[in-house]
């Protein structure tokens, strides 16, 4: 098989109250039908780099760092909410050309996926949802999430998250 290439690039985006409103940080690779790879919560396009490298092979495949992660811009008077980064992900894909496309979301991802299928499900040619929900915490319990998110490291959130997230009779070394 021939060797893959994947290009890093950012691109300017718009948004509601700004124009430009920030970079987006996306890596993309292959030829094909288009595959949109969607990251969750904390995490990054670099996550996906397995299945970057695998399906660049038979389409064209697209991780972006969605707004405020990897090396995406942020605003902080600009409140994020899953509107906002589906919104940044629909100027992207029109930025980059691209009509229709398959779209997989992990977790956070997932419900970014749901949602631009609600908003406009003539640019999906196929949803793939990961280790997601369709459900959303209420604002109140949502806003502690966040805090809470904001002010640990990450081991110190994945302690705190393994166990809401594991089935209550997994096993401690899994935990």
């Amino acid at each position: 098989m021939p060797e893959l290439t994947l290009t890093a690039a950012r691109r300017l985006i718009d948004c509601s109250r700004h124009s430009p409103c920030i970079e987006m940080s996306y890596v993309e690779g292959g030829t094909g039908d288009t595959l949109i790879l969607i990251h969750g919560l904390g995490a990054n396009a670099t996550g996906w780099g397995e299945q970057l490298e695998e399906l660049s092979s038979s389409h064209r495949v697209i991780a972006m760092d969605l707004r405020g992660h990897g090396d995406s811009g942020y605003r902080p008077e600009e409140a994020v909410t899953l509107r906002t980064l589906v919104d940044d992900l629909v100027t992207l894909l029109r930025g980059l050309g691209i009509e229709r496309a398959h779209v997989c979301g992990n977790s956070l991802g997932g419900l970014l996926a749901l949602e631009l299928w609600v908003r406009w499900p003539a640019l999906l040619k196929s949803l793939i949802l990961a280790d997601t929900t369709a459900f959303f915490p209420p604002p109140q319990i949502l806003d502690e999430f966040l805090r809470l998110f904001d002010h640990m490291e990450m081991t110190a959130w994945a302690r705190f998250m393994a166990p809401r997230l594991l089935w209550h009779g997994a096993p401690a070394s899994l935990v």
